[in-house]
Protein backbone atom coordinates (compact mmCIF):
# COMPACT_ATOMS: atom_id res chain seq x y z
CA UNK A 1 0.00 0.00 0.00
CA UNK A 2 3.07 2.19 1.12
CA UNK A 3 4.37 1.98 -2.59
CA UNK A 4 1.05 2.75 -4.24
CA UNK A 5 -0.06 5.57 -1.61
CA UNK A 6 1.02 9.04 -3.20
CA UNK A 7 -1.16 7.87 -6.21
CA UNK A 8 -4.57 6.77 -4.62
CA UNK A 9 -7.18 10.47 -5.18
CA UNK A 10 -7.28 12.41 -2.39
CA UNK A 11 -10.80 12.24 -1.98
CA UNK A 12 -11.09 8.34 -2.21
CA UNK A 13 -7.98 8.36 1.01
CA UNK A 14 -10.79 10.77 3.03
CA UNK A 15 -13.45 8.40 2.06
CA UNK A 16 -11.54 5.04 2.44
CA UNK A 17 -10.28 6.19 5.79
CA UNK A 18 -13.60 7.39 6.82
CA UNK A 19 -14.78 4.03 5.97
CA UNK A 20 -12.22 2.25 7.80
CA UNK A 21 -12.45 4.40 11.34
CA UNK A 22 -16.64 3.65 11.03
CA UNK A 23 -15.44 -0.29 10.93
CA UNK A 24 -12.81 0.29 13.77
CA UNK A 25 -15.54 1.79 15.67
CA UNK A 26 -18.15 -1.49 15.27
CA UNK A 27 -16.01 -3.95 15.28
CA UNK A 28 -12.90 -3.92 17.93
CA UNK A 29 -11.04 -7.08 16.69
CA UNK A 30 -10.10 -4.55 13.30
CA UNK A 31 -6.84 -2.71 13.68
CA UNK A 32 -5.73 -0.48 11.09
CA UNK A 33 -2.04 0.52 12.72
CA UNK A 34 -0.41 0.03 9.63
CA UNK A 35 -2.94 2.37 7.44
CA UNK A 36 -3.05 4.89 10.20
CA UNK A 37 0.18 5.36 10.27
CA UNK A 38 0.81 5.92 6.45
CA UNK A 39 -2.01 8.43 6.96
CA UNK A 40 0.37 10.52 9.56
CA UNK A 41 2.63 12.02 6.61
CA UNK A 42 0.19 12.33 3.91
CA UNK A 43 -0.11 16.11 2.85
CA UNK A 44 -3.77 16.42 3.13
CA UNK A 45 -4.58 17.43 6.69
CA UNK A 46 -7.50 15.57 6.67
CA UNK A 47 -5.81 12.41 5.80
CA UNK A 48 -3.59 12.98 8.69
CA UNK A 49 -6.13 14.03 11.16
CA UNK A 50 -7.77 10.79 10.03
CA UNK A 51 -5.01 8.82 10.35
CA UNK A 52 -4.44 10.26 14.11
CA UNK A 53 -8.31 8.90 14.85
CA UNK A 54 -7.21 5.36 13.44
CA UNK A 55 -4.38 4.97 15.90
CA UNK A 56 -6.78 6.85 18.68
CA UNK A 57 -6.59 3.82 21.05
CA UNK A 58 -3.30 2.45 20.16
CA UNK A 59 -1.35 1.97 23.01
CA UNK A 60 1.79 1.95 21.20
CA UNK A 61 4.13 4.00 23.52
CA UNK A 62 5.95 5.20 20.02
CA UNK A 63 3.09 7.19 19.31
CA UNK A 64 3.94 9.61 21.91
CA UNK A 65 6.62 11.10 19.90
CA UNK A 66 4.88 11.29 16.51
CA UNK A 67 1.53 13.05 18.08
CA UNK A 68 4.10 15.69 20.03
CA UNK A 69 5.82 16.22 16.94
CA UNK A 70 2.16 16.63 15.30
CA UNK A 71 0.60 18.94 18.14
CA UNK A 72 4.29 21.06 18.28
CA UNK A 73 4.60 21.29 13.91
CA UNK A 74 1.85 20.22 11.88
CA UNK A 75 0.73 23.44 9.99
CA UNK A 76 -3.00 22.39 10.24
CA UNK A 77 -5.21 23.18 14.00
CA UNK A 78 -7.36 20.02 13.29
CA UNK A 79 -4.34 17.81 12.92
CA UNK A 80 -2.68 19.14 15.91
CA UNK A 81 -6.01 18.94 18.14
CA UNK A 82 -6.31 15.55 16.66
CA UNK A 83 -2.72 14.58 18.23
CA UNK A 84 -3.19 16.66 21.29
CA UNK A 85 -6.29 14.64 22.16
CA UNK A 86 -4.71 11.16 20.93
CA UNK A 87 -2.47 12.03 23.41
Amino acid sequence: LSKIWSFIPEKRKVAWLEDLENTADSDTTTSFMEIGRLALSDPLPAVRELGIRLLWESEERSLIRTFIQLVEHDPNTHVQAAAASAL
